[in-house]
């Protein structure tokens, strides 16, 4: 079995799903020259802003946070567009959900694994969610305690 290396796209896109597929291209001539050495991914996060963000900070964009995602925010249809170039690539694809809509949508779309981010490593409503599903799954532990 190979080593995975993930490459992440995350919000690196800005918003623009043009400037996502320029960053998958780009990933897949590095990519290119160590496929037969590695597996690589391209890793993406999903968040249902309409309900992520609290209703009284949606439009508190001097909070850096808010700010990106509001600034980063793509369509289920461009997320698409995103994903299958990336197949296409020849890219596993990965994806954190940080919200249980955004869970049921990983699923939806056929992501090859669901990654748990580490500030999420303790939200036991997602937790459970990811749970219902058979996806693979890599969490992040960051400084969590056992």
């Amino acid at each position: 079995m190979k080593k995975l290396i993930i490459f992440e796209l995350a919000n690196n896109h800005c918003g623009d799903v043009n400037f996502g597929l320029k960053i998958i291209e780009e990933f897949s001539k590095v990519a290119d020259n160590f496929r037969d050495i590695f597996d690589f991914a391209i890793k993406f996060q999903f968040r249902d802003l309409d309900t992520f963000i609290h209703p009284d900070y949606k439009n508190k964009i001097d909070l850096k946070y808010v700010k990106r995602f509001q600034e980063s925010k793509l369509s289920e249809k461009e997320f698409w567009v995103l994903k299958d170039k990336s197949e296409k690539l020849g890219f596993k694809t990965i994806c954190t959900g940080f919200d249980e809509k955004s869970v049921e949508l990983i699923n939806e779309m056929g992501f090859d694994y669901i990654k748990i981010a580490s500030c999420s490593f303790l939200d036991w409503p997602l937790l459970n969610k990811i749970a219902e599903y058979n996806l693979p799954i890599i969490a992040s532990t960051a400084g969590i305690e056992l």
